[in-house]
């Protein structure tokens, strides 16, 4: 889990640069002088230069600042990538103009390459969306996040059974080919049941727990509570809260 999220990290890492560096060099892109600049450099070094300065950028962001904060849900991740891009972008304008004497130090300029810039990122987001993709085997995986950000749980919905309180924990429980398996994560159901929102099998029986209604086998009801059964002869309790809702 951990060692995946790091390639992930690390291909945007790379590519950014690496990408930035290619259409600076040999597309030259912004409109790029080909000369020597003022500085003395030429542009096989600038166009170097600025590669390694957008992975830097990103790296910090990726394996420093995103590891220390709570990223899920579309909103929130749209927000991160266009944070990211924000950043780097202010990196190679700082690098421009360190080449060229800080004589395009105006924000007219900076507005015209952020704009720029923008684009250019745009494929090494994708190509990172597609690289995770691949190493999912293609499965849209569920992505539980812990409080802190720093650890994550991928769960092949199909696989899910119920999701558990346990104190400041919670514990996925999943199913694959009759294998019960659990995994504990720091963080609150109610965190969980928003990142999975868009999930509408995952439904909230009990305080306590949530379960994925695909993967249900009956639901006995009791005078004023429930069980939930599962194929594996797993069972959770229903609250007489959630039980008209099933």
């Amino acid at each position: 889990m951990t060692l995946q999220l790091n390639k992930t990290k690390l291909f945007l890492t790379l590519s950014s640069g690496f990408f930035l560096s290619f259409v600076l060099y040999i597309y030259e892109a912004f409109g790029i002088f080909q000369g020597i600049s003022f500085s003395g450099h030429s542009l096989l070094f600038r166009s170097i230069a600025f590669g390694i300065g957008v992975s830097a950028t990103y790296g910090i962001n990726e394996f420093f600042i995103k590891s220390r904060i709570a990223i899920y849900g579309k909103a929130r991740m749209l927000a991160w990538i266009l944070w990211e891009i924000w950043i780097a972008s202010i990196t190679t304008f700082l690098l421009f103009n360190y080449f060229w004497n800080f004589e395009e130090l105006y924000w007219s300029s900076y507005f015209l390459l952020l704009g720029e810039f923008f684009s250019v990122m745009l494929l090494p987001h994708g190509l990172t969306y597609l690289f995770e993709k691949l190493n999912r085997n293609g499965v849209d995986l569920m992505t539980i996040t812990s409080e802190n950000g720093k650890e994550r749980i991928d769960v092949n919905p199909s696989h899910l059974l119920f999701i558990q309180a346990d104190d400041n924990y919670i514990k996925v429980v999943t199913s694959e080919k009759d294998r019960r398996k659990s995994k504990l994560i720091r963080q609150t159901l109610t965190n969980v049941e928003d990142q999975l929102k868009d999930y509408r099998e995952l439904v909230r029986v009990h305080r306590s727990y949530l379960i994925n209604k695909s993967n249900v086998r009956s639901i006995e009801r009791k005078s004023k509570s429930g069980v939930v059964h599962f194929d594996n002869n797993e069972s959770v309790p229903i609250s007489q809260k959630y039980l008209d809702q099933l």
